[in-house]
């Protein structure tokens, strides 16, 4: 295993990096799991109040020569806030993770291809590898990130918002905002 720090100098929040060139024929199993320290720093990034847990089973196969599928299995407990009452809503996420992994130059070939032939690129594509290291942990904390409801609720919590400057318009009349439009502007063209 190699560390592979972010190009921009950032080291990642859950790193569980593998040198593709290392990755034996029977492939790899295991479980990566974030320690209390990893938890509280990908919470804070993530806009969490709590992450009680997070893991990932995972199996990393060839999938032939340069080409990698990664299978998993992933897992977190968090606390979110809601955005209307602001009290604690509690998350679970449990998800079935599939990806292949590609080098960088077989990835863009596909994307230049696809882009001649006018089609649009699949997003369940293949992910580059980049600097020969698939980083099992990095893809972990992406789908969590990607699974979290950006707007959190919680159960039974609905917003009605009013706006004090409209005018009362009954319910029972749909279209009685738009007569006294109408009202307005024939009474001014006289």
């Amino acid at each position: 295993m190699n560390r592979n720090p972010d190009p921009c100098g950032v080291e990642p929040l859950f790193s569980r990096p593998f040198a593709a060139g290392e990755i034996p024929a029977k492939g790899v199993k295991g479980l990566v799991e974030a320690s209390e320290s990893e938890r509280v720093r990908i919470a804070a990034a993530l806009d969490l109040a709590g992450l009680e847990n997070f893991w990932m089973n995972f199996q990393l196969n060839r999938a032939g020569r340069r080409h990698f599928k990664l299978s998993g299995h992933m897992v977190a407990s968090a606390t979110q806030i809601c955005v209307i009452s602001l009290k604690p809503v509690e998350t679970r996420v449990d998800e079935k993770i599939e990806i292949e992994f590609w080098p960088p130059e077989d990835v863009a070939r596909i994307e230049v291809e696809v882009e001649s032939e006018s089609m649009s690129v699949p997003l369940d594509g293949p992910e580059p590898i980049p600097d020969g290291v698939i980083d099992v942990g990095q893809l972990a904390y992406e789908h969590l990130a990607a699974s979290l409801d950006p707007y959190p609720k919680e159960a039974g919590v609905h917003f009605e918002w009013i706006n004090p400057e409209a005018e009362d318009v009954s319910a029972d009349r749909p279209f009685a905002g738009l007569a006294r439009l109408r009202d307005r502007r024939f009474s001014n063209s006289d």
